[in-house]
């Protein structure tokens, strides 16, 4: 649905790639790539954000009722065999969140949004970059 400025954001998403050496297409096309990843990075955050409404508990004790249930399954010796990698990062306790920080207060999984978020961002642009003609900086 358009609004009322939607045109004018647009136009400057478009001219942030002018004169980078794109074809046209490309340009539309990474404009495209970045939006989508925002919006569906922005909907995946809103969506933990507004679990305890359809779950009636906050994120973390809604995890923390059914956490035992997941161990229970976890120990399983079928477990590991149907799902090794799984069992591997969890044994490497990469679920743990080794990399937040103290202070953070975010639930569970927004926390792991953002983070993929953040980390899926780099690797966009980083992509992006590698399609730029490094002869053609100016810009108009």
């Amino acid at each position: 649905m358009l609004s009322p400025h939607e045109f004018d954001g647009y136009e400057a998403s478009l001219s942030l790639f002018e004169g980078l050496g794109l074809e046209p297409l490309e340009v539309s096309q990474m404009v495209g790539a970045v939006v989508s990843f925002i919006g569906g990075a922005a909907k995946a955050v809103a969506d933990t954000r507004t679990a305890e409404q359809a779950t009636g508990m906050p994120e973390d004790e809604w995890w923390r009722v059914r956490s035992g249930l997941l161990e229970e399954l976890a120990v399983d010796e079928s477990w590991s065999e149907r799902y090794p990698t799984i069992t591997r990062l969890q044994a490497a306790r990469v679920f743990d969140q080794p990399d937040r920080d103290p202070d953070d207060t975010s639930g569970y999984l927004e926390h792991e949004e953002i983070t993929a978020f953040e980390f899926g961002l780099t690797l966009l642009l980083d992509g992006l970059a590698t399609r730029i003609d490094p002869g053609t900086s100016q810009r108009p």
